[in-house]
């Protein structure tokens, strides 16, 4: 039965069918219903059966589509979850990391006079080597050559 939709209706809601007294003929035939049509024969019953067993069939097969299209998206919104969970979490972390590079970049601009510092005291120092060293040098030789002399001096007059 159709319905004003054009849909075909639920078993369910299909009118029960009336029972109309049947009449023979005078040899014993079955006229059907009262001077109507001769009776609907068995093989149109089958085939009405036929066709109700496939719409039921048809209305399952519908409601198992149905079923597995709500478990996709129950999996669907759980998986969108975990995506969004994870997002929060890397959004978290990434503004943890922006604080500590902010903070390790003031320390390394603390640091940046001290190690400039270091640098010239290095330079200075090592100038400062140099220096006492060519001192220490020009001393050694001048102490060897007075030691020369007067070794000299001394071996020379004895």
């Amino acid at each position: 039965m159709i319905n004003l939709a054009g849909r075909l209706a639920p078993l369910s809601k299909m009118p029960a069918p009336m029972l109309v007294p049947k009449s023979t003929t005078s040899d014993g035939r079955n006229m059907g219903v009262a001077g109507m049509a001769p009776e609907i024969d068995v093989g149109v019953h089958r085939q009405l059966g036929e066709l109700v067993a496939g719409l039921r069939g048809l209305k399952d097969d519908i409601q198992e589509i149905r079923d597995a299209q709500l478990r996709a998206d129950d999996r669907s919104t759980q998986s969108r979850a975990v995506v969004h969970r994870r997002m929060d979490e890397l959004v978290s972390n990434v503004g943890t990391l922006e604080r500590h590079i902010t903070s390790i970049q003031a320390d390394v601009a603390d640091m940046k006079p001290v190690t400039n510092d270091v640098k010239r005291w290095k330079l200075i120092g090592i100038g400062a080597l140099g220096m006492i060293g060519i001192g220490g040098i020009a001393l050694g030789v001048s102490f060897a050559d007075v030691l020369k002399r007067v070794g000299a001096l001394l071996i020379g007059r004895i």
